[in-house]
């Protein structure tokens, strides 16, 4: 089932609930500048930073199973100033050492994206906390 096609676009998380927002705007396809989504996230109330992906992380066993794989959730608010200056943080369903949920860093600058993060975008949502 794809995940667009669900019949709720809420999880609760720990004591949070969050919403799943696309950044796309209707027919929109390919790529999405990271700037523009990064302005879309601000537009939609669901720029989320490192407090966030922290909490999820922690209760990452309460996240819905139809986004193991599937789907990666923008953290636009997390910006890595110390180390990877032009990276956000993102959160995703990766096989590293066994299936696990993953923050990593994703660049900002199109142009070093490498050939294996630039699909994220298809599957990439933000989180708007409701609660």
């Amino acid at each position: 089932m794809a995940i667009d096609k669900l019949l709720t676009n809420r999880m609760t998380i720990g004591d949070r609930i969050y919403e799943i927002v696309s950044f796309r705007r209707k027919g929109e396809e390919g790529c999405v500048n990271r700037e523009v989504i990064i302005t879309r996230s601000k537009e939609l109330d669901a720029s989320l930073g490192e407090d966030d992906c922290r909490h999820i992380m922690e209760h990452q066993e309460e996240i819905p199973a139809i986004f193991y794989g599937k789907a990666v959730f923008i953290f636009t608010n997390w910006l890595n100033r110390r180390y990877k200056p032009n990276c956000f943080a993102c959160l995703g369903y990766w096989y590293n050492e066994g299936p696990s949920w993953t923050w990593g860093w994703f660049w900002r600058d199109p142009s070093q994206v490498s050939r294996h993060s630039s699909r994220l975008h298809g599957q990439s949502y933000l989180l708007r906390r409701i609660k």
